[in-house]
This record gives structure tokens, sequence and C-alpha cells, in this order.
């Protein structure tokens, strides 16, 4: 990904020290020194404040896990999402614990939901950047900061990305507050369309995915009216959908419940940066799989690894159906792994994963779709299941972007 050369606010002079090595990058902010030894790596980051409404006070810590971790609080955004940027391609690993503030020239419409059936989110202010994630429409976002026709948000799974305005309606606090409290559909077929009137032989108004969320209108035998969250107004099949209250607090998943769901996305396309039913990398897969079942998990491997009840080195015989299954590397002079993909546990060796397509692959080497390179990948598993509702396993009914403001 190509990174910017310069900054229009300030030069932060970026200042890597890996033992006896030291490089130098220019960054929006701040001076960040960076020493690194065998035991720790510590960022920090002291506050410029030298513009109105300015805040930029972060700093790195070394958590319980021994993980470098980046804590504080900014409302420069943009500048934050360049220094995660930076970090991941000096490949430095991190988890980001940061608060993020809206940028205060946005005033109070700093609230969005998304309008389309599938909102494509970019890792930078442009088409042709990286598809960084996806948002399905009726979700709730916070707008952080704005470039040209391009709005910065955060999704409820805290992923920071960038869309063009076009993809939602913009709220302040009052208009999001009133789509929260609307009564509410969810659309809970993978695929579907939504019609201009009662009639499937209607104009369609879009197409719509699985977790869809809609402004209910009224209904009738076999449709029900809804509102999109700019005002459009369309029929949806009423056996599609299920009520958005019934959605948020459908009991908690049993491991069948999560494999039936992951089976359902069998052969659909691997997309990078995808979280929907209309492709999916492999931790947007296991994302989708649980927000299915009410549940938001993080966007990526590397941070779904980090939570749950983790099984580290498991042995096959240790594994649970629907344990979520972590795969990539391990530096050899640090001992420091490196997460780069996650696949859901059948039972008998098996897991469902998204690696081309979503499709199945086995660590039995009799099995014809053994996989080499997967057994020898895996890292570690972690039972999401059983620690719903502890640190980033949140039932969407608890999460704040789903709650009044």
């Amino acid at each position: 990904m190509t990174k910017k050369n310069c900054y229009p606010l300030v030069i932060i002079t970026l200042l890597f020290a890996f033992i006896l090595i030291g490089q130098m990058k220019v960054f929006a902010g701040d001076t960040i020194n960076i020493p690194a030894t065998i035991s720790e790596i510590r960022i920090q980051i002291d506050s410029f404040n030298n513009q109105p409404d300015r805040t930029f006070s972060i700093d790195a810590i070394i958590n319980n896990k021994q993980q470098t971790q980046l804590v504080g609080i900014t409302n420069q955004p943009k500048d934050f999402l360049e220094l995660k940027d930076l970090l991941k391609e000096k490949k430095i690993e991190f988890t980001d614990s940061v608060s993020l503030q809206p940028n205060p020239t946005l005033g109070t419409e700093i609230y969005g939901v998304i309008t389309v059936s599938v909102a494509n989110l970019r890792s930078r202010p442009y088409h042709s950047a990286e598809l960084a994630t996806q948002a399905m429409l009726g979700t709730p976002v916070n707008i952080l900061d704005k470039t040209g026709n391009w709005l910065l948000i955060q999704t409820p799974d805290k992923y920071t990305s960038w869309i063009e305005e076009g993809g939602l309606t913009v709220m302040n606090r009052q208009a999001i507050n009133q789509w929260i409290a609307a009564r509410k559909v969810v659309y809970y077929k993978n695929y579907g369309n939504s019609y201009e009137k009662a009639d499937t032989k209607s104009q369609t108004i879009s197409d719509v995915v699985i977790c869809n969320v809609f402004e209910y209108i009224s209904e009738n035998k076999n449709f029900i009216k809804v509102m999109y969250p700019d005002k459009r107004i369309a029929f949806l099949k009423k056996n599609d959908c299920v009520d958005f209250n019934k959605w948020i607090n459908i009991p908690n998943p049993t491991p069948d419940d999560i494999i039936k769901t992951a089976k359902t996305f069998t052969g659909i396309p691997y997309l990078w940066g995808g979280t929907s039913s209309k492709g999916l990398d492999c931790s947007g897969f296991t994302k989708l799989t649980f927000l299915i079942h009410g549940i938001i998990i993080q966007r990526d491997a590397y941070q779904q690894a980090n939570y749950g009840n983790i099984k580290e080195n498991p042995r096959f015989d240790q594994l649970q159906p629907g344990n979520l299954l972590f795969f990539g590397g391990k530096d050899e002079n640090t001992g420091n792994e490196s997460i780069t993909h996650v696949a859901i546990y059948v039972d008998n060796k098996q897991f469902i994963h998204a690696s081309g397509k979503v499709c199945y692959n086995s660590f039995d080497k009799t099995s014809p779709i053994f996989s080499q390179y997967r057994t020898d990948s895996f890292i570690k598993a972690s039972d999401y299941i059983s620690t719903i509702g502890t640190t980033n396993i949140t039932k969407v009914k608890n999460s704040v972007f789903y709650n009044k403001h």
C-alpha cells in the first residue's frame, strides 16, 4: 500500500530503534521513539497540541499477555491511521486500545447509518485503495473525519476505514437516536431484493443481504413495508425477515449453531476485505458467522486471536466444535507469533474457512481434503462460544453503537 510522503498539518519524525539499527520515517503528528530489545517494544508518542482542539496523546504499554498495546486518545484519527500503517510496515505487532474522537471540524453530524446493501470500505480515501472491510445496510457508525467526499468512519467492531459519502446517511445525535429507537427488521437470507410494491414482479429497489437492517413501517400477509436509512420505501418478503429485537435477544449460539451457519456460506468466493455474503476473507467469514447470531467480534484474524478462552498449541483431540483456529508463523529469534488466518473447527480434524472460497480442509493426513500447509501453520485455538459477553465478543444489544448516544 503506497504511503503519503508529506502531510498538510505537521511533520512527525518516527524513530525505530532496533537494538543497533535505527531508521527515520516522516509522519504527520509527533515524535515517536520505539526502542526495541529482545524482551520489549515500547512506543512513546508525545502530545502535540499546537493547533486548536488538537489532541494526539497516545502511548504504548506491554499488557499482561506481553503484547505491545496502543493506548490513549486522539481527535486526529487520520493521523492515527497513518501511524498504524507505519507500524505495520515495520512489522511491529500491536493491539489497538486507542479511543478515537471526531475531528472538531465535523460539527454535530458525527454519526451515520449505512444505506447500501454492502458498503466497500477502503484503507485510503479513494476507490483504488485496498478494500479494508465492509459494512452492511443499517449499520450505525461513528464519523471521525472527512477528506473531499470521503468519510473516515468507525464500525461497531471498532474498525476504522473510509467510505464515499453516498454509501451512508449522515446524522446528528437526535437523528441517530431516532434510528436506534425505531422498530426495525433484519433481512435473514443470504441474498435477495427489496421491491417497490408488495409484489416480487414489481421494480426492485435494491439488492439485500443477510444482516441488512431496515426501519419497520407495516406488514401484510406476505410482505413487510420498510424504510431505508435514507428514507427510501420498499417491501421485503416477510418470511425472509426477523424482528430486530428478536435478533438481538436470541440465545447464545451452540457449537452446532455456529457450524450450521458457517456451512451456509460454502462455495462463496474469497474476497480480501469481504465480510458479507457477497464475498468473504478468512476473518470476515468468522465475523459474519457470529454476527448472524447477534454477536460482534473483532475484524482481523490477528485481533480475533487475542480473545476468548485461548488454547496455545493444542492437540487435535483438545479441539472442540465451534472453536476458532488460528494459523500463521513464529519469529525464530523472539518466538513472537504472527497470526495470518482463521478457521472454524467442525469435528474429526475437519475445519471450515475462507481460502480461495469457503471450503473444508482437514488435519488428517489420510483425508482427501488434508492440508499440509494449514497443519504446519496451526498455532492456537480459542473458545468464543463459552466467552460471549467478554472483551470484544459483544452482543449487538450491548454495543454502544446500538444504544442511544
